[in-house]
């Protein structure tokens, strides 16, 4: 991916891209990130379509259901 937030100089991105060869080598935050949001992504799955997203915050958790959408990299600039 061209504009993926590694080629922009973020380490954290390494985690969402595979980079860890194997469990043991992923960072402590990052396997209790994913302890904690596996389950609600099964739910989502689960309980609704392909286009539904939760956002949440520290204050509250929101269904999001998308209506429309055109998926474009026309406008980014590098």
């Amino acid at each position: 991916m061209v504009n993926s937030c590694k080629n922009m100089g973020h380490d954290y991105c390494r985690f969402y891209e595979g980079e860890f060869e194997t469990e043991a080598k992923k960072p402590t935050e990052f396997t209790e990130f994913e302890k904690a949001v596996r389950p609600l992504m099964k739910w989502v799955a689960e309980n609704y379509d392909p286009h539904t997203k939760i956002l949440i915050s520290y204050d509250k958790a929101e269904i999001l259901q998308e209506k429309m959408g055109l998926p474009t990299e026309d406008y980014i600039q590098d």
